[in-house]
């Protein structure tokens, strides 16, 4: 028995060297066969997914529907380039129109296959999409300078936070919004993001709460943002973290659910300055209690585009290595309901949508 169990696994290892259309059917019987209760997991690549008949631009923003489908926020045709914004932060090609595709796209998870799409003729320059526990999305458009709320089922916007076109910083302005995170209490939090360098919590109704965080061209403090590209918000723990993106960390806060006399005060740096690089997106687990962040892979020693880090700061996994010749940029990230699916948004070269399954560590020998 023992000798047909080591000739097995040298059959199937040699095999997988190989490009065969079946590899992944081996992989996987490989994985029930020689895993146990105790190894390790780690995020893989799925090279079939999504359908290669999918059609999106760069990827703003994504985010799992309560249904667990995939809803992506992306640009069509547009791009962010050198001259798409002016000195003082207008947007520069306001002239080209809203764009046309159909920018908000929903697809089923399991076959990466398009279900329905909607927000042609609507978004300039599309940036973070969240979906809260009701099903409503929230998107936010740097181009615009606003935040929407659209709630469940329908596609017009029930909330407009912000002046069309008009950046600024006072308590219902923004300049280049970046993402939003919503509490199970309807309070949600806004990153003013690219020029602001803040987070602003607000009541479900719109009202602002508070406001901490600022830009610094000086050393950086424990309230220095500088780019807050991304939120993710941990309840349980009552902390809402931010991807600190050009300090190269990730800063948390208490976010006031249970205490909000506490709103803003800081908490912990998960992930220090420089230890994996620019952080663009973070998206946190309740189910494997991590948080998953995206990076650029051009400045950590692992060429990954993602990484796993546990709430005390450990990080357990690197994922994502880029293909040689190939250039990916990350843009943001998000994690099934059941915790087995990450999906990555890109803005590179690469395809726009990439997703990590959770699967088992093969141990031989």
């Amino acid at each position: 028995m023992v000798i047909v169990r080591y000739f097995t696994i040298a059959s199937a290892l040699l095999v997988s060297c190989f490009s065969f259309p079946t590899d992944l059917n081996i992989r996987n019987i490989l994985d029930k066969l020689y895993t146990f209760p105790d190894t390790p997991e780690i995020l893989s690549e799925d090279p079939n997914w999504p359908d290669n008949n999918v059609n999106i631009g760069q990827i703003g923003g994504l985010a799992i529907a309560p249904n667990n489908d995939l809803v992506v926020f992306h640009r069509g045709s547009r791009k962010w380039e050198f001259g798409s914004f002016n000195r003082d932060n207008t947007y520069a090609q306001k002239d080209q129109g809203p764009i046309a595709a159909e920018t908000i796209v929903q697809f089923d998870v399991k076959n990466g296959k398009k279900i329905n799409g909607e927000g042609a003729n609507k978004y300039y320059m599309p940036h973070g999409l969240t979906i809260d526990g009701a099903g409503n999305k929230w998107v936010t458009d740097v181009a615009l300078h606003q935040v929407f709320r659209i709630p469940s089922g329908q596609s017009e916007p029930d909330l407009e936070l912000g002046t069309a076109f008009v950046p600024g910083k006072t308590n219902n302005t923004f300049c280049k919004p970046t993402d939003v995170a919503v509490a199970s209490n309807g309070d949600f939090f806004v990153a003013d993001g690219y020029c602001n360098g803040r987070v602003m919590k607000f009541s479900k109704d719109g009202s602002l709460i508070t406001e901490w965080g600022h830009k610094s061209n000086g050393p950086t403090t424990e309230y220095t943002l500088n780019v807050p590209h991304s939120l993710s918000l941990v309840e349980e723990l009552d902390l809402l973290c931010v991807a600190d993106r050009e300090d190269s960390r990730i800063m948390c806060y208490r976010a006031g659910i249970k205490d909000p006399s506490k709103t803003g005060v800081f908490d912990e740096t998960l992930v220090k300055f420089d230890q994996i690089g620019r952080v663009f997106a973070i998206e946190y687990s309740p189910v494997n209690k991590v948080m998953y962040a995206v990076v650029s892979p051009e400045e950590n020693e692992l060429e990954a585009r993602g990484f796993t880090v546990e709430m005390n700061g450990r990080i357990v996994d690197s994922w994502g290595v880029v293909n040689m010749g190939s250039h990916s940029q990350p843009h943001d990230v998000t994690v099934s309901k059941n915790g087995n699916d990450v999906f990555v948004g890109d803005i590179g070269d690469v395809r726009p949508v990439t997703r990590f399954r959770k699967r088992k560590q093969i141990y031989v020998g």
